[in-house]
């Protein structure tokens, strides 16, 4: 948990207060503003997959050095609809968000696998983000902002 919670908040750091998570923001928002400004855009998009699959590398050791089971190209598919959904719960512009449904998923997917049956927990992820979806698709911790065209 520990190493975990170090990588994200290492990250978010780097994001918010650093000259590269400034470049980074910019070469994903838009790409030929900030090519414009002097960002090398395709270095920043290359620098942005290293970091993404060095933390899907790390997540993947911690996830499997807690089971019985070897790394294989399909053990992390679970979790990875689980983030989804979790993410889309708590909003896909909101990072706190995503936290929250995270955590919220995961007590209420425990609660019903232990005090309920095993087999309605493995749709109760589903069923919880077809109904937030149905009320607030953009999430439950994103601002919704009209547009007027």
């Amino acid at each position: 948990m520990l190493l975990a919670v170090s990588v994200m908040l290492t990250i978010a750091l780097l994001f918010k207060y650093t000259k590269l998570g400034l470049q980074l923001r910019a070469a994903a928002a838009a790409p030929e503003v900030a090519r414009l400004l002097g960002v090398r855009v395709n270095r920043m998009l290359t620098f942005g997959w290293m970091l993404a699959s060095l933390v899907g590398a790390l997540s993947a050791a911690i996830y499997t050095s807690g089971s019985q089971s070897a790394l294989a190209p399909q053990i992390m598919d679970g979790l990875f609809v689980s983030g989804f959904i979790a993410a889309a719960i708590g909003g896909l512009e909101s990072p706190m968000g995503a936290v929250v449904g995270g955590l919220s998923l995961g007590i209420i997917n425990s609660l019903i696998h232990d005090y309920w049956s095993a087999n309605a927990s493995q749709l109760t992820p589903l069923a919880i983000l077809v109904v937030v979806l149905m009320f607030r698709p953009q999430g439950l911790f994103t601002r919704s902002s009209a547009r007027r065209v």
